[in-house]
């Protein structure tokens, strides 16, 4: 089992460090040649479209693990998987067309007459056609998910990642690169993507409108909703901030914090969604096939993996990043390096939720997430105005921390009632002490030159990460002794 997790996690991370990777590479192009307005807009307008699209997508894609997993196992006469396949699929393609005219109007009628910048009708008109295909594809990803296709799931990351840096590539050289360029390069990437996945389910699709049902649909929705709701305001304590910002600062501050968090981002994209990826269909797969001790026994494990892999990584990833947005956007942007440690906390208690609600998800108790997340969202927002005129771009990144840190304390109190399993507060302790006294060692160094200063704590961070990673859990040196191994004896592929 636990190779099965690695081998899924790795491909998950494997593809999130590639797309990180591509999106460093067009980080400085956009930071360096869009101005630091038009960079603000541009972050504000991907980040409503993901906003949009959670909200949109009723939380149906969470439906698609859970009910995929009990249909595929018989555990629920009523339904079929053909069933599944044609109802959840026909629903997503109606609600994204549905999103799309609900997205054109808001963005080309209703915000202009609260928004200065003229250039927002444009952008927000521009961006329909992401926000509809990124709905529809997020269902037919979810069920190569929930059959765990790791494989194919991953590649269809690296090319709509690739593909949009190569575009955005052929823009600059021609001289014509601009917000509104990178986001119709964006739509085709979306473009690209949704067809590569359908293709790659097609084989494995069994449906027709007759296998429609309502009442299916209404199960997942039911199941679905306090599941987007909760993903929405989730992305609400991700982006009110920006508004805030924008509102009781500036333009340029919101350019400076939007940089930050954009480079942050990354880490969330190489091991949270990784991890998201990977283990929510596994241990949902578990409960419905084998016992609630198996269950409780992964979520063991993968909880520990995500701690000792998790916490190091914040370390180098805060000690390096900030010499890396410098190195690739200028001087302009350092003034938001402040907020990259808390910003990358943040990212690590949000995925921290995957193991630790495990028991809401699995006992359909969905509702739980909704009613935490509106309180944490609540409280994010009221202490962003209050602080923000005060403590700027730290205010609202702290806040960020205390609002998930009330979020993931109820939700693990609530979950552990349906599903527990043990946690070695031990460790938990200790490896953040360790990579705190870390940081406060390395950190100090100070470099004229940035890229040695990045080069050296970076790897110095690295041995750091590597050693922990080796002496301090038995699946990684499990793992790592499988494969060479198999290198050993020419089996490996």
């Amino acid at each position: 089992m636990s190779s099965n997790i690695l081998t899924h996690i790795r491909n998950y991370t494997s593809a999130g460090l590639l797309a990180a990777v591509g999106g460093i590479l067009s980080f400085p192009i956009l930071t360096r040649n869009l101005s630091v307005e038009d960079y603000g807009l541009l972050g504000l307008v991907t980040s409503s479209i993901a906003v949009a699209v959670a909200l949109g997508k009723l939380g149906i894609q969470h439906s698609i693990i859970r009910f995929f997993a009990q249909l595929d196992n018989n555990n629920n006469p009523r339904w079929s998987v053909k069933e599944l396949y044609s109802t959840a699929l026909i629903a997503m393609l109606l609600l994204s067309a549905l999103l799309s005219v609900i997205w054109l109007i808001t963005g080309t009628v209703i915000l202009p007459r609260y928004m200065s910048s003229e250039k927002i009708p444009q952008l927000f008109f521009l961006a329909t056609g992401v926000v509809f295909l990124r709905l529809l594809g997020s269902g037919i990803i979810n069920f190569l998910r929930a059959q765990q296709a790791s494989k194919v799931v991953s590649v269809s990351q690296v090319l709509h990642k690739y593909l949009h840096l190569g575009l955005i590539i052929l823009a600059l050289l021609s001289g014509n690169l601009s917000a509104a360029v990178v986001i119709v390069f964006l739509l085709v990437a979306e473009l690209a993507m949704v067809v590569y996945v359908g293709k790659a389910l097609w084989p494995r699709l069994s449906m027709d409108r007759r296998s429609f049902s309502p009442a299916l649909l209404k199960s997942l929705v039911i199941f679905g909703l306090p599941l987007m709701a909760y993903e929405s305001l989730s992305l609400v304590l991700r982006l009110s901030d920006r508004y805030v910002i924008e509102a009781l600062l500036d333009v340029n501050a919101l350019g400076q914090y939007s940089a930050s968090y954009n480079l942050t981002s990354y880490l969330d994209m190489i091991i949270i969604s990784g991890m998201v990826q990977a283990i929510r269909p596994m241990y949902t797969h578990i409960w419905e096939s084998e016992s609630k001790l198996s269950t409780q026994n992964f979520l063991e494990r993968g909880f520990r993996l995500y701690t000792i892999i998790g916490i190091p990584l914040i370390l180098a990833f805060s000690l390096v990043a900030p010499d890396l947005l410098i190195l690739l956007s200028g001087e302009k942007y350092h003034a938001g390096t402040v907020i990259i440690p808390y910003v990358a906390l943040s990212f690590f208690l949000e995925g921290a939720v995957l193991f630790l609600g495990a028991g809401l998800h699995i006992g359909k108790n969905t509702s739980v997430f909704l009613q935490w997340a509106l309180l944490a969202a609540v409280l994010n927002i009221g202490l962003n105005i209050l602080l923000v005129p005060y403590f700027g771009l730290v205010g609202a990144a702290l806040m960020t921390i205390f609002s998930y840190l009330v979020f993931l304390a109820g939700v693990t109190r609530q979950s552990f009632k349906t599903l527990d399993f043990p946690v070695d507060l031990s460790r938990i302790f200790l490896i953040p002490l360790l990579a705190f006294l870390a940081y406060l060692f390395l950190s100090r160094i100070d470099m004229d030159n940035r890229l040695l200063s990045m080069l050296f704590k970076g790897s110095l961070a690295t041995m750091i990460y590597a050693s922990l990673l080796f002496l301090l859990d038995v699946d990684i040196r499990d793992y790592i002794g499988q494969r060479i191994r198999k290198l050993r004896s020419g089996d490996a592929v």
